[in-house]
């Protein structure tokens, strides 16, 4: 009737069911922003390469706004954008649909952009594609 297995024997089994279960529950865990370690190599090409194409477009974007600051800012005061404004638009990638609530919030914030190009870069690149 009494088993003569030792106390501390018997336990093994909950021990192993707790940590299989243990180790289940942690496979279906996401790994949050940890990507496979096997496709790092890939990623970082692949990074690389997008960020080359980001920085070519907003240095495109940057030497058009640069050279014609004054001009698009009277667009924007204006509420009425020119070819500039568009190439701008266009450089950044900024789709056609979302220029007219782009165009109405760069003129609510002219003053921000009025004396800084740099602001008015990123405003177009953060509307941009």
């Amino acid at each position: 009737m009494f088993s003569h297995t030792p106390l501390h024997h018997r336990r093994k089994p909950f021990a192993l069911i707790g940590a299989l279960t243990a180790t289940l529950l942690l496979i279906g865990c996401d790994s949050g922003h940890l990507p496979n370690p096997v496709l790092l190599p890939g990623l970082a090409v692949s990074n690389a390469v997008r960020n080359a194409g980001y920085n070519a477009r907003r240095a495109r974007v940057s030497a058009h706004v640069q050279t014609h600051h004054t001009a698009l800012v009277a667009d924007l005061r204006a509420r009425t954008p020119s070819p500039l404004t568009e190439t701008a638009c266009d450089l950044a990638r900024v789709p056609t649909a979302r220029r007219p609530a782009l165009y109405d919030q760069l003129a609510k914030d002219i003053a921000l952009y009025s004396n800084n190009s740099d602001a008015l870069t990123v405003a177009f690149m953060v509307h941009g594609g």
